[in-house]
C-alpha cells in the first residue's frame, strides 16, 4: 500500500502539538483504518527528540514536513558512498540526517554528516553550518575538512572527536570543580563564536563533546546565525531545542536573539551539570505548554546560594537581567570555583 503523504503530513503536524499520551491515542485511531500509515506516523513520533525537535531546530514549518520526508529513505550502511572516504560505521542519527564514522585516504578518522531531507530551508541551513564552522576556526570547535554532495545527499566532513557528549561525561565525573572548569571552557568557546558574530542558538549537552584529553569540542552549528544572515529568520520561526531555549527564542522573537540568548542556554547547561537535571522540564509537553513553562516557571533552587545566584542570573527571563556575555559568565564561574 502506498503511503498517503498528504495525510501523513497533516497527522504529523497535528501530533507536534500533542503530549505523549495524546500522540499514542492518535496513532491508535489511525491504525484502526490504516495500519501502514499508523506505523509510519509512529516511527516518526517515536524519535520525538530527533525528528520533531529536529524539524523545529532547523526552522522548518509544518508545511515543509511532507516535502522533507517524502525523500527520506534509509540507505544501508554498506551502500553509503562519499567520494574519497571509506565509511566504517554510524556514529548517530537525528531527525535531519545521519553522522557516519569514516576514514580518508590517509586512514585518518573523520565524521561525515549527511543531510537526509529535501526541504529547501534545511538544505540552506546545512550549507550555512559548514560555512560558519569553517569561519570560526577554534581548537574547541570541530574542524570542517570538506563539504560536498554525493548522489543528491549533501554532506559535511569533520574531524572525528574521540570522546563523549557532555552529559555522559558529567555522569562519570562528580567533582564540582572539574565540571565548573569544563563549563568555563565551554563559555570561552562560545565567546569566541560571539566575537566572530555567530550566535549558536542551540547549545545543549548533546552538541558538546568532551575529548579524552579533557578539552571540549562544540560539534554542531546547524542553526547558528552569522552576521550576514541577520534578519533572514522570519518572525515567529521557532529555532532551537525547546528545553534549552531562551524566552525570546521560545516566543519566536528572532530579532531579540543575541549573545544573551546563548547565555541563557549556558545557564541551563550549568544547572544540569551541577544538579544532574534541568531547572525545569518541558520534554513531552505540547509546544504551547512548553513555551508557557519557559516564560513563567522560575528555575529550581541549587543548594549552594552563591552558585544558585549565578545560575538564576544566567537564566533570567529578561535578556537585560542576564550576564551580558559568555565571557562575563565564565569569569563569574572561575571566581566562584577559586574559593572551593
Amino acid at each position: 500500500m502506498t503511503i498517503d503523504h498528504a495525510r501523513l503530513t497533516a497527522l504529523f503536524t497535528e501530533a507536534m502539538d500533542l503530549d505523549g499520551d495524546q500522540q499514542r491515542a492518535l496513532i491508535e485511531r489511525v491504525r484502526a483504518t490504516d495500519p501502514e500509515l499508523a506505523n509510519e506516523l509512529g516511527e516518526m513520533l517515536a524519535a520525538d527528540d530527533q525528528i520533531v525537535t529536529g524539524l523545529r531546530t532547523a526552522g522548518l514549518k509544518p508545511t515543509d514536513v511532507g516535502a522533507a520526508f517524502r525523500r527520506r529513505t534509509a540507505v544501508p550502511l554498506e551502500r553509503v558512498e562519499i567520494p574519497g572516504y571509506q565509511i566504517t560505521g554510524k556514529l548517530g542519527a537525528g531527525g535531519m540526517g545521519t553522522v557516519y564514522a569514516a576514514e580518508d585516504a590517509t586512514r585518518r578518522p573523520v565524521a561525515i554528516k549527511v543531510l537526509e531531507v529535501a526541504a529547501p530551508e534545511a538544505l540552506a541551513r546545512f550549507h550555512a553550518e559548514a560555512a560558519i564552522m569553517q569561519k570560526l576556526e577554534h581548537p574547541n570547535i570541530a574542524r570542517v575538512l570538506a563539504a560536498g554532495d554525493a548522489r543528491s545527499r549533501p554532506y559535511i566532513v569533520m574531524e572525528q572527536i574521540d570522546g563523549v557528549t557532555l552529559d555522559v561525561y558529567a555522569a562519570d565525573h562528580a567533582a564540582v570543580r572539574d565540571r565548573l572548569a569544563l563549563f568555563a571552557q565551554i563559555c570561552d568557546t562560545v565567546e569566541h563564536a560571539h566575537r566572530c558574530g555567530v550566535i549558536h542558538r542551540d547549545l545543549k549537552p548533546a552538541n558538546i563533546m568532551v575529548r579524552r584529553d579533557g578539552e571540549i569540542s562544540i560539534v554542531d552549528f546547524g542553526v547558528a546565525r552569522a552576521p550576514e544572515s541577520r534578519g533572514r529568520t522570519m518572525k515567529g520561526d521557532l529555532i532551537g531545542t525547546p528545553l534549552y531555549m531562551s524566552p525570546e527564542q521560545a516566543t519566536g522573537r528572532s530579532a531579540e536573539v543575541d549573545a544573551r540568548s546563548d547565555v541563557y542556554s549556558l545557564g541551563m547547561i550549568l544547572f544540569e551539570l551541577i544538579a544532574g537535571k534541568p531547572p525545569y522540564d518541558v520534554r513531552g509537553k505540547s509546544l504551547p505548554l512548553a513555551v508557557q513553562t519557559i516564560l513563567s516557571t522560575p528555575p529550581a533552587r541549587l543548594d549552594d546560594p552563591a552558585l544558585d545566584a549565578l545560575c538564576r542570573r544566567a537564566l533570567a527571563k529578561a535578556p537585560a537581567d542576564r550576564f551580558a556575555s559568555a565571557a562575563e559568565l565564565a569569569a563569574a564561574i572561575r571566581a566562584y570555583a577559586s574559593d572551593l
